[in-house]
């Protein structure tokens, strides 16, 4: 296929604009031949799933249910899935993806009522669990859980399943670090018991003042240059440092007992946005890109529209549809559709007008602007 058009920047525009029409009207044309072969392969991938998942290997069907969506986000493959990740438990996605399917029209009532209790029992796992930390000494002892201050021993905090960090910090006494797996019923609870500490001293540099220096991301240090080390629990330590215009920094140190640790950052400033004189060299390409997307998009929005006329000339009343995967049927009002097809076709040509005027206004005026 060629297009042809009149010499010079003038027919560069004709030829965007055919290309552009041709690619809006290409999508459509293989999906005609492929809607059956489609449903075939995701009948066939959500069969597989649903042994797989009989048989307890939710990982491989959860590959299988990802290729089914590849091929189309169906609301069944989505609720398959989320029962897959519900049986790992992963309950935090699988609610999500109970919640994306819960108000399809394809969705029958059984299901809806499955989905129901389904969220309701996640809802009931995810519920806080009470936690009592408590150390040996305890008064002072700062307790972190997940980094965040939760109050001095004996401390009493609501939190959700799962799996999470507990920091005991007490001046005087080693550091606690802990991983704490919370489950239902709850409540759980925890005792430290804190040792005497041996302590060292840390030497932190920059080679630009003014950075904030912190200590295992929980403690700020001071600002660079410091004043004097730091002094620190032995064992190993991560230290940040940031500052405004700067990328921030992490290092690893081990500081030994009664010795002395340093570590030097080398900061780097960051890279701020290019100037107006970029913005020059990249207009023309800008503006071609902007006026083809535009006309493209506009097309669509035509072709939405023509759907939408063409509706309201044939079909009134109610229509009963048939989702070819499940064979669930439901009644839809015709004119809901095509009240969709209107508003979805008068968005893209207003979406695409507005694209090709940006175009327009960006084009090149002269030919030393197109190089």
């Amino acid at each position: 296929m060629r297009f042809s058009g009149g010499n010079g920047r003038n027919g560069t525009r004709r030829r965007i604009v055919a290309w552009f029409l041709l690619l809006a009207l290409l999508p459509p044309l293989p999906a005609l031949g492929q809607d059956r072969a489609v449903v075939e392969r995701m009948q066939s991938l959500i069969v597989d799933s649903q042994k797989l998942q009989d048989e307890g290997h939710h990982e491989e069907a959860i590959t299988r249910l990802d290729e089914a969506l590849s091929l189309n986000q169906h609301p069944y493959a989505k609720y398959l899935k989320a029962k897959s990740l519900q049986s790992l438990g992963l309950l935090g996605d699988a609610r999500e993806l109970y919640l994306d399917v819960w108000n399809h029209p394809w969705l029958k009532g059984e299901i809806q009522q499955e989905l129901d209790r389904r969220l309701k029992a996640i809802d009931e796992l995810l519920r806080p669990v009470t936690v009592f930390i408590e150390t040996t000494p305890s008064k002072g002892a700062r307790v972190y859980l997940d980094r965040r201050f939760a109050g001095e021993s004996p401390v009493e905090a609501r939190i959700p399943p799962g799996e999470h960090t507990v920091t005991v910090r007490l001046k005087g006494y080693r550091t606690v670090r802990d991983s704490l797996l919370v489950t239902r019923p709850g409540p759980v609870q925890k005792s430290y018991p804190l040792l005497p500490a041996r302590y060292g001293l840390l030497s932190v540099e920059t080679d630009v003042g003014g950075a904030d220096v912190f200590v295992d991301d929980i403690d700020w240090a001071g600002t660079t240059p410091l004043k004097a080390p730091l002094t620190v629990e032995e064992g190993r330590h991560v230290v940040r440092v940031s500052r405004m215009g700067f990328v921030e920094q992490l290092k690893a140190v081990t500081v030994t007992a009664d010795a002395l640790a340093s570590v030097s950052f080398s900061l780097q400033t960051v890279k701020g946005p290019k100037g107006p004189t970029k913005f020059e060299q990249v207009r023309p390409v800008v503006a071609k890109s902007s006026v083809g997307v535009g006309v493209a998009v506009f097309v669509m929005g035509v072709g939405f529209l023509g759907k939408y006329l063409a509706d309201r000339s044939s079909v009134s009343g109610r229509v009963v549809r048939t989702d070819p995967l499940t064979n669930w049927t439901y009644e839809r009002g015709a004119d809901h559709q095509s009240s969709a097809n209107a508003i979805a076709g008068g968005v893209l040509m207003g979406i695409g007008a507005l694209l090709g005027a940006t175009g327009g206004i960006l084009w090149p005026r002269s030919a030393e602007e197109t190089r």
